[in-house]
């Protein structure tokens, strides 16, 4: 894994425990501390924004990198749900870089964000083990990211977990509908085994000028742990670091 030399804001919106009804981001910052850390980035990079008041406020610099992992966007004031949606929405179109971690596309009351994030969740069942899978391409790479296109983009994506194994953990098994976002500008990136299908979990896209990554494994700690996971997440991070 190349190690990135790109500096940029790293921005965490999420919820701290006691506050988060289901997915403390707490829980979730020492397997992005270590994913940083194998892309040789120091934590003075990462700015966490932890609970309504400090996320659901300020801007984000063009360049930065946020990662979305809000607990329950439902419990968000009307008002403020509506600013930092369009915040988010502005920012990837303007060029800026998104990673949806895990319940940050739990967003029923904004179809904005569905469009985003391409998805819209559904359900899940009771947490179980489950065996997560990279998807490999040998589509060969693309260095010029300033000039691509967006179908340019999706062969730039097929690479992104090139020598990223596979891994098991006990997890949500996250089940979506994708009528009608996803389309030929979204790749599956990692999928998952479950009732005898295969479930995407993770995937890019392009989405107007910038990059978005959905990234759905990592229920709390345990889950955080494999390596495989470590290893699958600094792909991710490095990939869209690495586009800005």
């Amino acid at each position: 894994m190349e190690v990135c030399t790109v500096e940029l804001p790293i921005i965490v919106l999420g919820d701290p425990e006691g506050v988060a009804r289901y997915h403390p981001v707490t829980a979730q910052l020492p397997a992005l501390r270590r994913a940083l850390t194998k892309l040789g980035i120091a934590a003075e990079n990462l700015e966490v924004r932890m609970g309504r008041a400090s996320y659901a406020t300020g801007e984000f610099a063009p360049n930065a990198l946020v990662i979305n992992a809000i607990d329950n966007w439902s419990e968000l004031e009307p008002g403020a749900a509506a600013l930092l949606a369009s915040r988010l929405l502005v920012h990837v179109a303007a060029g800026g870089r998104l990673l949806i971690w895990h319940q940050g596309l739990i967003a029923k009351n904004r179809p904005d964000l569905l469009s985003l994030g391409t998805a819209d969740f559904t359900h899940h069942d009771p947490q179980t083990e489950l065996r997560f899978s990279p998807r490999h391409t040998d589509a060969g790479s693309i260095t010029d990211t300033d000039s691509i296109t967006v179908a340019d983009s999706i062969t730039v994506a097929d690479n992104i977990l090139a020598g990223v194994s596979g891994w098991t953990a006990v997890d949500e098994p996250y089940e979506f509908n994708f009528e009608p976002w996803f389309d030929s500008a979204v790749t599956v990136l990692v999928d998952y085994e479950y009732k005898e299908q295969r479930w995407p979990i993770v995937w890019s896209r392009a989405f107007g000028r910038g990059r978005l990554i959905y990234f759905g494994p990592g229920h709390n700690a345990a889950s955080c742990e494999p390596e495989g996971f470590v290893d699958c997440l600094a792909a991710c991070l490095g990939w869209l670091i690495a586009s800005a």
